[in-house]
């Protein structure tokens, strides 16, 4: 049986960067892994949001979760921390 493997993915006004790892991480064929993703951007004031709706807002392997403001690190991460033990994973990892 395959096992979660959920990521998390915080972003700060860095989107092609947090965009070229999610593609990696969507682009891996591993057949043991469930996969999904919680890109939570940290209140970004460029257009992180936008472009990450744009090219995710269809995979439902990567949910997005919107700070009003920067958090800082370890806050951003435990809301995407939360946000994947919402669906049971076996693991988690933060990137």
């Amino acid at each position: 049986m395959a096992k979660h493997v959920s990521f998390v993915v915080l972003n700060w006004q860095q989107p092609q960067l947090t965009i070229n790892c999610l593609n990696s991480l969507l682009a891996q064929k591993t057949k043991n892994i469930r996969l999904s993703i919680v890109l939570v951007d940290n209140g970004s004031a460029d257009n992180s949001l936008s472009l990450f709706k744009k090219h995710f807002s269809s995979n439902k392997s990567v949910t997005l979760v919107s700070n009003d403001k920067n958090l800082g690190y370890v806050q951003g991460n435990n809301i995407g921390l939360k946000t994947a033990l919402l669906g049971r994973p076996d693991y988690v990892v933060i990137l």
